[in-house]
């Protein structure tokens, strides 16, 4: 393999750093310029790279979103863009709450974004672009050809890192969450739902993030039955041995593309409790975990608790949806089974340039 590399200028530097602790929708928006002069420096690299090695194929993998645009339009070489995920929005009663403002800015970059790519034509172009889901897909532009969409769930998982030793449950309720502590990941109302529950409980919450402080205040004053653990960064070996230890996790996030962690704790054989929203919509089934309406924070709030009360009323279901899981994730989201698909792209594009030849 071959990397080349396009560094940061002085200027980006700088400016990452004057803005690096703005509100992340402020940040965003200020950032979009730079952004997009970084990928048009490197669409013309990769031009460059195609005309001097004669490459068959050119796969662009970020940005992920299906409204970013794409640069590399006239390359030489037919185009592969994705996999993406994106076109999210909150759910309906989050957006005051969770968004912090990044509803308000996405408005203005998703009302130029159609018309911008009338002037960057890559994705009107590419002869192929990898989507996650339907909503991914319908963020792209109008333009593109059907037949060139094609489907892939981006996330995937290394079936031998992430296993548990044995598929059981701890002797006490004991769940767990994993991942950055901000607030659009609504850990704040994952612990007002262990603060509902009636039996003796553990939250372990592995992770770090500027709502740190506040989350540890709020769980201070829980019910004394309720034992929350802050855990801090974890390597990704001792989150599998605290995910395997668990009874489920739980993501109540309101704003997860992808979710990357809930595809781990399935392989380690664990249900997970996911807000039925985004990313998780498309891993979770009936069978491998509950997913909760995002109805209104009270109503998830509920919807949290009634979940975890669940599981911990019904023991051998929980391990009956984590065996389940396991199963799902060999099937479906290993590494070998996503290579496998995406050559079939590669092949048919392939296929298609040569026959225009």
């Amino acid at each position: 393999s071959h990397f080349h590399y396009i560094d940061n200028t002085f200027a980006d530097r700088k400016i990452n750093r004057a803005v690096r602790n703005f509100p992340k929708a402020l940040k965003d928006f200020i950032l979009l310029p730079l952004e997009l002069v970084t990928y048009w420096r490197l669409a013309k690299r990769a031009k460059e790279l195609v005309q001097e090695k004669k490459f068959d194929l050119v796969h662009q993998v970020i940005p992920v979103s299906p409204r970013s645009l794409s640069f590399l339009d006239d390359v030489g070489a037919p185009v592969v863009i994705g996999p993406m995920n994106g076109n999210m929005t909150y759910p309906e009663g989050f957006a005051e709450t969770h968004a912090s403002g990044t509803t308000f800015a996405q408005k203005p970059l998703r009302a130029v974004s159609e018309w911008a790519h009338h002037l960057v034509t890559g994705k009107k172009k590419a002869a192929a672009l990898v989507v996650a889901n339907e909503r991914t897909a319908s963020g792209l532009p109008k333009a593109v050809r059907p037949e060139r969409v094609h489907m892939i769930v981006e996330n995937g998982v290394d079936l031998g890192r992430w296993k548990a030793a044995k598929v059981s449950l701890p002797d006490s309720p004991r769940f767990i969450y994993v991942g950055r502590l901000v607030h659009w990941k609504a850990v704040d109302l994952l612990l007002s739902a262990m603060g509902s529950l009636k039996t003796p409980a553990t939250l372990e919450i592995v992770g770090k993030g500027p709502d740190q402080a506040a989350l540890e205040q709020q769980a201070a004053h829980l019910p004394a039955h309720i034992d929350v653990q802050f855990k801090g960064f974890l390597p990704a070996d001792d989150v599998r041995d605290h995910i395997s230890k668990s009874t489920a996790l739980i993501l109540p996030s309101v704003w997860e593309c992808g979710g990357a962690v809930v595809l781990e704790a399935m392989a380690c054989g664990k249900p997970v409790i996911a807000t039925d929203w985004g990313g998780p919509q498309d891993y979770i089934t009936a069978e491998t975990g509950i997913l909760v309406p995002p109805t209104s924070p009270d109503q998830l709030v509920q919807g949290l608790t009634a979940a975890m009360e669940t599981l911990i009323a019904a023991p051998e279901a929980a391990v009956a949806m984590g065996k389940k899981g396991r199963a799902r994730i060999e099937s479906h989201f290993s590494w070998a089974a996503k290579c496998q698909t995406m050559l079939k792209i590669y092949n048919s594009v392939l296929s298609e340039k040569s026959s225009d030849q």
